[in-house]
């Protein structure tokens, strides 16, 4: 069995290749699928548009299925969706059987490998709709001196923007799910932003403030 989560994105279409006929990846993440979508080859499923983590295929559309709860009934300590990936992984299971986690105000949504054992983690999960609706994620606001790409992802991510130029620089930042190569470019209202280890971000609004000149930005968060 591969480790997917390790291989480089001509790995995995080298591995998909040399597999059998209708065979999937694991999840593969934003780093190894971006430079993939438009391969006329590969077919991707994450169970939503936005999905950080997403399966590939070369023949039909890669098979997953998605699990729902309601929040109440998360096991105590599993009340986020960092805080559940790492008990998977301390768990002895592999990290990419499991593809985006989205703990919202109500209920759990949760993509996995059809044979991932899940409810032996989260016992309260059941299989739902592929349609299913995302969980409600409380939006946020706060504000960024500019809208240039560090300036933004530093004040997204909590962190100094001598950091998220040097992420950005070394391509773990992706814009709409494509490599951010400039750290100059202009975020507008509608992106998804992903920060590899840090989640995903989609901006609902921007509005700048006349008085003091910097950019108001609201937002929901999806920590990976």
């Amino acid at each position: 069995m591969f480790d997917w989560s390790n291989l480089a994105p001509d790995e995995i279409l080298l591995a998909l290749r040399g597999l059998s006929d209708g065979a999937a990846s694991g999840f593969l993440d934003t780093h190894q699928f971006s430079v993939l979508l438009d391969n006329p080859e590969l077919r991707l499923n994450g169970g939503h548009p936005a999905a950080q983590y997403r399966r590939g295929s070369l023949e039909a559309q890669p098979a997953l299925i998605i699990w729902t709860c309601r929040r109440s009934d998360l096991p105590e300590g599993l009340g986020s969706a960092r805080a559940i990936r790492q008990a998977w992984r301390n768990a002895g299971e592999a990290a990419w059987a499991v593809g985006d986690i989205i703990v919202g105000s109500d209920s759990c949504w949760l993509a996995s490998l059809p044979e991932a054992p899940v409810r032996g983690l989260i016992p309260a999960l059941e299989a739902a709709d592929p349609a299913t609706e995302l969980p409600g994620v409380q939006p946020e606001r706060l504000t960024a001196a500019s809208l240039r790409a560090d300036a933004v992802i530093a004040s997204l991510f909590k962190v100094s923007r001598g950091e998220a130029q040097t992420a950005i620089e070394y391509g773990f930042v992706f814009r709409n799910f494509r490599p951010l190569n400039q750290r100059t470019t202009q975020i507008r209202q509608g992106d998804e932003l992903v920060y590899r280890t840090k989640g995903r971000i989609q901006i609902t609004e921007m509005e700048e403030n006349s008085r003091s000149g910097r950019n108001w930005l609201s937002f929901r968060r999806y920590p990976c």
